[in-house]
């Protein structure tokens, strides 16, 4: 129950733990938590860091942190285990890793989590990454092998590194600085483009979900693709959006779809390949009002698509766009309809 176990209520709280920590739930204990008890101070971990619990029905809160600043600074390898973690579950709030710790399982914290120069954070067991609030790697790395869902500002910088290798979800702001490196197969953006400035943004496949308006230039380094799928939009805002890669829009029946270019500021350059097609029987697909004022320059190949015979013929529709190929080699330039 709440109040029984560890309390750490107070800002001069300290536990320092030479050996390993664990946070469990007996067999049998369905209300077993440590919500409340853990709302300030600092834990320092130097070895490992388990939280479990004895069944299925057993309580899933045996380590809730409410404030309490959870620090990894171990001179080895740390291990983190964590059997039912969870935003609503058992979760840290802030999180910072000055050693090495890989945790086997998933982790979930609601505060901000550092990893600073020197730590590194791996995460390869299985389990997903979910953070609601910002993630700092300040000279650290951070290596996630499953989902990675970030609700907050995300930074690398300093030489930092973060890596998602399967499913990448930013819902808020992503820098990569100067000398950072931000690597992904699949990432997807729900409220502004990454704002890369001098760091790498090496990404396979870079995603667009609901409506984004931009409120600056962007420029999206590397040879991936920026995707545009069927249900999302990106306004261009009287801004200039520069890819060095490719651009794939696939549209379905829905208005105000896609790349939406209606200032006479809005630039848009493609490095690589650019497709624009509607999808697999959809009859009402349309950019008809979409591309109503600025300029376009293609510097690769460019297709109007459509994948199927039932699918709309109006996959791309400039009204007003000015559209120029100035690509350094030859192009081609190819209308299915």
């Amino acid at each position: 129950a709440e109040g029984d176990g560890l309390v750490m209520d107070h800002a001069a709280s300290e536990l320092v733990a030479d050996g390993n920590i664990a946070f469990a739930a007996g067999r049998g204990q369905a209300d077993a938590t440590t919500e409340g008890n853990l709302s300030d101070g600092v834990i320092r971990a130097r070895a490992n860091f388990t939280q479990a619990r004895a069944d299925r029905n057993t309580s899933a809160h045996s380590f809730v942190s409410t404030g309490t600043l959870v620090v990894f600074e171990g001179e080895g390898e740390q291990t983190l285990s964590m059997s039912t973690p969870g935003p609503d579950l058992s979760h840290f709030a802030g999180l910072r890793v000055e050693g090495r710790l890989a945790s086997t399982t998933g982790l979930a914290a609601t505060g901000a989590v550092e990893v600073p120069e020197g730590g590194t954070l791996s995460i390869t067991g299985g389990g997903d990454a979910m953070l609601s609030s910002t993630l700092l790697l300040d000279g650290g790395t951070m290596d996630v092998a499953d989902d990675l869902d970030v609700s907050g500002r995300a930074q690398v910088s300093n030489g930092g590194r973060l890596a998602c290798t399967d499913d990448c979800w930013l819902r808020s702001w992503l820098f990569v600085d100067t000398g950072a490196t931000f690597e992904g197969q699949r990432v997807t953006f729900t409220f502004h483009l990454p704002i890369v400035e001098g760091g790498a943004y090496e990404v396979d496949n870079t995603w667009v979900r609901g409506q984004l308006i931009m409120d600056r230039d962007v420029t999206l380094p590397g040879d991936g693709t920026l995707n545009l799928g069927a249900g999302n939009a990106l306004f261009l805002n009287g801004h200039r959006l520069e890819l060095e890669g490719r651009l794939d829009q696939g549209l379905g029946d829905d208005p105000d779809e896609g790349l939406i270019m209606l200032d006479q500021h809005d630039r848009l350059v493609v490095g690589g390949a650019a497709t624009f097609s509607c999808n697999r029987g959809a009859r009402n697909c349309s950019t008809e009002g979409n591309f109503t004022d600025g300029e376009i320059r293609f510097r690769g190949d460019f297709v109007q698509a459509r994948e199927d015979g039932l699918a709309s013929t109006l996959g791309f529709v400039s009204t007003g766009v000015r559209v120029i190929f100035d690509g350094e080699e030859a192009q081609r330039v190819g209308f299915n309809s």
